[in-house]
């Protein structure tokens, strides 16, 4: 997406230097993730469905505010630039207008049917760089505006933005602390047992868990390989996202067929259990709920049951 937006960006501002209008790209079929055709397989198609955001049609109206939106926004930008004779600032702002427009227009393109296969190029990520450049353009037209060299205005400017981001933080991500200090232990009761399994498990043990673990209130997104260091199934929060990434291989397949074989995770029981370990080498199972009684466990929070499948 970088080099995409240098190549519009020169393009806008040889065209500014002629006087003309600016030129503007019309497809952005994502040359930088170009996906391999090698017949992907229906469970790789499958992952795509399950994922709306890959297809902009799919959209809701609010998220489509926030295309058309930052583009606005950028044509006032321009305007200012215009007016205050800043040749640079106009031509970075009607540079990322045609870069978003081009982004947008790939992303329709993908959503042809018969096109899907390219919409993991994800082409209106293109707009995390527009939006990048849109609020650094904000922040410098503010501070040198209204800001300026006055320390209060810009506390008064900063506290409640920096306030309000933390609030959201917080509310997103409530089970953990928000400043790790070195040497304290996490209040996540999932980081706890996954730090317990990263020290008091075979390396080679294979686990299972919860195959939305990772979407369970409290959890927080916390990834267990990452902090156990030790394998397990595929789940179906990032695993299954992950594998769209990969049209011509295996990995959509494997993973929908662990992913379907925690179905039920929560009505799981000891013949269950026992099919995990003989089709996948299963030997341990981190429990969100009260463990069977054949079960030895021996590790336990209010909230993550650690077993070892016997």
């Amino acid at each position: 997406f970088g080099a995409f937006y240098v190549i519009i960006l020169v393009a806008t501002e040889r065209t500014i230097a002629k006087k003309n209008a600016p030129a503007i790209a019309s497809v952005a079929l994502s040359a930088v993730a170009a996906p391999s055709l090698l017949h992907p397989s229906a469970a790789f198609f499958q992952t795509l469905n399950d994922h709306p955001y890959y297809f902009v049609l799919r959209w809701h109206w609010y998220e489509w505010v926030g295309i058309f939106a930052p583009l606005v926004v950028l044509w006032w930008f321009s305007r200012i630039a215009e007016k205050a004779g800043r040749v640079t600032l106009k031509t970075i702002a009607l540079s990322l207008i045609a870069f978003g427009i081009a982004c947008f227009v790939g992303a329709l393109i993908v959503s042809i049917p018969g096109l899907h296969v390219l919409a993991i190029g994800q082409p209106m990520r293109g707009f995390q760089l527009l939006y990048l450049l849109m609020f650094l353009i904000a922040g410098g037209l503010i501070g040198e505006t209204f800001l300026r060299k006055r320390a209060l205005l810009w506390l008064a400017f900063f506290i409640p933005i920096c306030a309000g981001m933390a609030f959201a933080q917080y509310q997103i991500f409530p089970s953990d602390r928000h400043v790790e200090w070195p040497g304290t232990a996490s209040t996540n009761p999932w980081v706890q047992a996954f730090t317990w399994i990263r020290t008091n498990t075979p390396s080679d043990a294979i686990f299972a868990l919860n195959p939305r673990y990772m979407a369970i209130s409290g959890e927080d997104n916390q990834g267990f390989r990452a902090i156990a260091a030790r394998s397990s199934l595929a789940d179906a929060v990032k695993d299954w996202s992950a594998s769209a990434m990969f049209p011509g291989s295996p990995l959509a397949t494997e993973c929908l067929q662990q992913v379907r074989a925690t179905q039920g995770w929560q009505n799981f029981r000891a013949a269950d259990f026992e099919r995990l370990k003989q089709a996948y080498g299963v030997s341990w199972v981190v429990l969100d709920r009260p463990p069977a009684a054949n079960l030895l466990c021996p590790y336990r929070n209010a909230t993550v049951t650690v077993c070892r499948i016997e």
